[in-house]
């Protein structure tokens, strides 16, 4: 999932994408899982922070959306 997040938000291949927290919520027939990720360079500093929220409608149709923030 990590690649497909770094990939949503443009993060380069040479920075590295650290989760660093996760949790999750169930609401009206929705799943929804978040995330908080670093952006690192490689010598360890932080660039920035990103909210990831990646929702399913568990219901049919069964749509998925994904959002992201920086923090």
């Amino acid at each position: 999932m990590s690649d497909e997040y770094r990939q949503r938000i443009g993060i380069p291949e040479d920075d590295e994408f650290v989760q660093i927290d996760t949790w999750s919520k169930q609401k009206r027939g929705c799943d929804t899982d978040y995330y908080v990720y670093e952006q690192r360079t490689l010598d360890g500093e932080v660039v920035a922070r990103y909210e990831v929220e990646d929702e399913m409608v568990i219901y049919p149709p069964q749509n998925r959306t994904i959002r992201h923030r920086k923090l």
